[in-house]
């Protein structure tokens, strides 16, 4: 199993190597899972990779500015598809997508895999999207269909969510009943698998006090949080820090999942600083990580 994502400096150029922090934490994670996946990425023609970089991923160099970047993104997925680095079945993926457990899925007969959520108005995210290696004409037909299905759609929803309303129209909507935390298939085609998003793609919501905006520009953080999140963690295959205001717990429990030994840093810190890799959030560490670790209150 290989991993493909996207980060690329475009919109956030001052913020693209505080950006490719995430993509180095996801592939740990990944390769914790699959120690022989190839880790791809794709980015700009001119974007600056660090040289250490290209030690744990594969850089695919793709004119992403040329179209509004969800329509440029599905066109990346189609063309790497079409390519010779698509040679084993490839999880497609955000890079503020944490993995913990294998998926297996070999008791199904499908082509393609996906999440689907619990409501009917957004009920695809494009955040997964698992392709199999012996299913590139395929695969090529979804994403040309979702393209074709995006081109159409004005600036203003090109801009946001225009990938997972494609997806939608071009999957079909299941029946109410059918938001029942089972794998499904497609209501248009049956070679499509659909996996329930809290087991596979799992989002902590905001009710997490960690997640809501602090007072006073000060930062929030509470032990019960990343309790719930290391338990929850063991117990689904990834999770998804989307969001702003969620990404802030992306580091924090990064790090605290190797305090408990649950992921191991030891190479990627070889090559990298910690106090670089974990940068405005490792103040908080040092006496965060023990006290959760320890079990106790701050």
């Amino acid at each position: 199993m290989n991993l493909l994502m996207c980060c690329t400096p475009i919109g956030k150029e001052y913020s693209f190597s505080e950006e490719l922090r995430y993509v180095l934490i996801a592939a740990v994670y990944f390769k914790n899972l699959y120690p022989q996946s190839i880790i791809f990425l794709g980015t700009t023609p001119d974007a600056e990779i660090p040289n250490y970089l290209y030690k744990f991923i594969t850089v695919i160099r793709y004119p992403f500015a040329n179209l509004p970047f969800a329509l440029a993104r599905q066109n990346f997925y189609k063309n790497f598809v079409n390519s010779n680095q698509f040679v084993d079945d490839t999880l497609i993926t955000g890079c503020d997508v944490l993995f913990n457990k294998c998926i297996d899925l070999s008791t199904y007969d499908y082509k393609i895999a996906m999440t689907y959520r619990y409501h009917r108005t957004m009920p695809y995210c494009s955040d997964l999207v698992l392709v199999k290696k012996d299913e590139k004409i395929f695969a090529n037909e979804f994403f040309a269909d979702i393209i074709s299905t995006m081109e159409w759609m004005p600036p203003v929803i090109l801009d946001g969510w225009a990938d997972q309303l494609s997806i939608g129209l071009e999957v079909g909507f299941l029946k109410d009943c059918q938001y029942d935390g089972n794998i499904n298939t497609s209501p248009k085609n049956n070679q499509i698998l659909l996996l329930p998003s809290d087991d596979y793609l799992f989002t902590p919501n905001d009710v997490f006090s960690s997640i809501k905006k602090p007072d006073a520009g000060k930062k929030q953080y509470d032990i019960k949080d990343f309790n719930a999140l290391i338990g929850l963690y063991k117990k689904k295959y990834a999770i998804h820090f989307k969001g702003r205001h969620r990404k802030k717990l992306f580091f924090i429990f990064a790090y605290l999942c190797a305090k408990n030994g649950l992921v191991d840093f030891n190479e990627l810190e070889k090559k990298i600083n910690n106090r670089t890799l974990f940068m405005e959030y490792f103040e908080h560490f040092d006496k965060f990580g023990e006290a959760l670790v320890a079990g106790k209150s701050l």
